[in-house]
């Protein structure tokens, strides 16, 4: 599981839309429980990750920007 974690993370650092796509199954769910935010929310479903969500992540930044996920940990 932390390797699949890894790769996520990997993915949204570098911008890899496709290894996104291989790695999110269709039932996944993003909670994002900041207020006030521009993604502050609950995403259900794959269709509304790619739809909602990364347009705003990877239409805004660069991915050498991106560093919020650099230093992830996974304990699973």
């Amino acid at each position: 599981m932390s390797e699949m974690v890894n790769q996520f993370y990997d993915a949204i650092r570098s911008g890899d839309v496709p290894a996104l796509d291989a790695l999110i199954d269709p039932e996944f769910c993003l909670i994002c429980p900041t207020q006030d935010h521009v993604l502050s929310g609950v995403y259900r479903g794959k269709h509304r990750f790619f739809e909602e969500v990364t347009p705003h992540v990877f239409g805004s930044v660069q991915s050498d920007d991106i560093t919020f996920c650099a230093a992830h940990e996974s304990d699973c």
